[in-house]
């Protein structure tokens, strides 16, 4: 994984983003920043895309309400 070589050209983990699509599944990706400092601490968001079916989460419309005209 990218976590484990990244060190080695002196790259840290930042902070990770866990994407998922609905609240009650499992994460389907992880969206990683990297710095040449190393942090103190990684930090972690939750980013769900839905909050039911077929619904947008608030999360997800706020996020893209300058790119999409539905929101």
């Amino acid at each position: 994984m990218l976590q484990n070589i990244a060190p080695s050209y002196h790259l840290f983990p930042v902070n990770c983003i866990k994407i998922k699509s609905y609240p009650d599944k499992a994460n389907i990706r992880h969206i990683i920043s990297f710095s040449d400092k190393k942090p103190l601490e990684l930090n972690f968001e939750d980013f769900c895309i839905y909050s039911s079916q077929g619904v947008h989460s608030l999360q997800y419309q706020a996020l893209l309400k300058n790119f999409f005209t539905i929101f």
